[in-house]
């Protein structure tokens, strides 16, 4: 996540450079100008003062450089017409907040006749990479599915899980898939070995497809889909 120039005194650099609002947007883009470079990365997010001045957020580091000698290098990130100012505070503080942290995302869904329920949990460990972008290693995906119409059952499972990107440690781009049939109501799978990619310019997730049949013989599937 670096925005580079020349680190003067007075810092003006200007981003506009949002063509869809999300993290990669934010922290992907390189601007080369200059052999120096601000680093817009937690340190200098964490000692920055954030305002706001038409519709354009403002970011400011002042550093005492002694003397009464200050060096203040100010970023300004201009959001485009899909975006707005609420949305750039709100992915730097999810930047902010990602490191060195773990979690789950659930998703469910019913067939559609509302007799079966299906879900899919993924768990992941987030850090930083070797470049300090914000990192996601996939550690773990579990799921099943319950039956409320004595009707119905589920005759078949298929569970498709993943992540492709750039590799956490700088060693190229790795992509980790596995694909499984399970045949219980419930289920779980561990991808603890993995390695971690960069989250910012990765796809990480699952889905899991049931097919339903009724007693009469009629077959139908649905899927759930549950990607960071």
């Amino acid at each position: 996540m670096k925005r580079k120039s020349t680190i003067t005194l007075s810092l003006l650099l200007i981003l506009a450079l949002f063509t869809s609002f999300n993290s990669s947007a934010i922290f992907m883009e390189n601007i080369s100008m200059d052999e120096q470079e601000i680093v817009l990365d937690r340190e200098f997010l964490s000692d920055a003062q954030i305002s706001e001045d038409n519709g354009v957020l403002i970011i400011t580091r002042n550093t005492f450089l002694g003397k009464n000698n200050y060096l203040s290098e100010v970023v300004y990130l201009v959001p485009d017409e899909f975006s707005t100012v609420r949305d750039i505070e709100g992915e730097l503080s999810r930047y902010m907040n990602e490191t060195n942290s773990s979690g789950s995302r659930y998703e469910e869904a019913f067939d559609g006749s509302r007799g079966v329920k299906g879900w899919i949990r993924i768990f992941f460990s987030r850090g930083t990479t070797t470049n300090n972008d914000p990192s996601v290693r996939l550690t773990q995906v579990s799921g099943g599915h319950s039956v409320s119409d004595r009707q119905l059952k589920v005759t078949h499972q298929r569970v498709t899980f993943g992540c492709t990107g750039p590799r956490a440690d700088g060693n190229g781009f790795i992509t980790q898939t596995r694909t499984e049939n399970p045949t219980g109501t419930s289920w779980s799978y561990s991808t603890s070995s993995w390695v971690a990619v960069n989250e910012l310019r990765a796809l990480v997730g699952g889905n899991v497809r049931f097919t339903v049949q009724r007693v009469t013989g009629a077959t139908w599937t649905f899927e759930i889909i549950n990607n960071l």
